[in-house]
């Protein structure tokens, strides 16, 4: 039991906690134009300010982790009056960040977190948070493809710059 208990609070510590602050900021330090730095500023700021909330609740309310249909459900017990709000910080905050990113092709990741947001809220509403999440890890191959991308593009860059 404190095993599972110790384990349900570590992860919503990385899901609500540590992503929506890692996200944004990901993409703003890898952001050059002045302007989309902004933005990704305030995103950060967002991603900070519902971290912080989610911790706070992850440290003031119950929480738990129960499997229901071969899916594992979190119940949270924290006010229900800022869930959607939150909700939608949270979102803002994490799918947003590489539609708005200088990055060629990394929309596609923005999009692949989206749909699977969707995919998840429609069929496994109840179990959104694990099943995005898995969702979520499987997508990740396209983070290691995009920096591959990135990296050769510059690279050819600088030995073109080289050459002339």
């Amino acid at each position: 039991m404190f095993a599972q208990k110790a384990l349900t609070h570590i992860f919503l510590f990385f899901a609500q906690v540590i992503w929506p602050v890692w996200i944004p900021t990901a993409f703003l330090l890898l952001e050059q134009r002045a302007k989309r730095r902004m933005v990704q500023k305030i995103l950060v700021v967002i991603g900070v300010v519902i971290g912080l909330y989610l911790f706070y609740c992850l440290l003031n309310y119950n929480v738990a982790a129960q499997i229901e249909l071969h899916h594992i459900t979190y119940l949270q017990e924290h006010p229900a009056v800022f869930r959607e709000f939150g909700f939608v910080l949270y979102a803002i905050a994490t799918v947003v960040p590489p539609f708005l990113s200088q990055i060629r092709r990394v929309w596609i990741l923005g999009l692949a977190v989206l749909v699977s947001y969707i995919i998840s809220d429609f069929y496994y509403e109840q179990y959104l948070l694990s099943v995005w999440c898995y969702f979520a890890s499987i997508i990740s191959v396209t983070i290691y493809a995009v920096i591959t991308h990135f990296r050769t593009t510059e690279r050819r860059k600088m030995i073109i710059a080289k050459l002339f």
